[in-house]
């Protein structure tokens, strides 16, 4: 069961609408430690509320809490590459 935003410490549902730079999050599939659907959550809340001026998630199947370098780097090279050529909103 996904915890209701008002029983976390910090509540990242609420803080993710206040973002107003490029946003880029990066989740491995099997993470034991933080399931990939709170990721999903915070995508969902941040696109609902137009927050970012370019967002993107990208999951990783087969990667856990920590997403192998080279892959996780490919995709943040991506992200700002897509940043610098204006495309804008990058997407999911």
């Amino acid at each position: 069961m996904m915890p209701r935003s008002g029983d976390l410490p910090f509540n990242s549902l609420d803080a993710i609408k206040k973002v107003r730079q490029p946003l880029l999050i990066l989740h491995g599939q099997d993470d034991a430690q933080v399931p990939w659907r709170m990721s999903k959550l915070l995508y969902d809340e941040a696109e609902e509320a137009g927050a970012s001026p370019a967002l993107k998630r990208q999951f990783f199947p087969g990667e856990g809490h920590h997403i192998d370098d080279a892959k996780m780097l490919e995709a943040v090279y991506a992200f700002r590459a897509g940043l610098a050529s204006g495309a804008g909103k990058a997407g999911a």
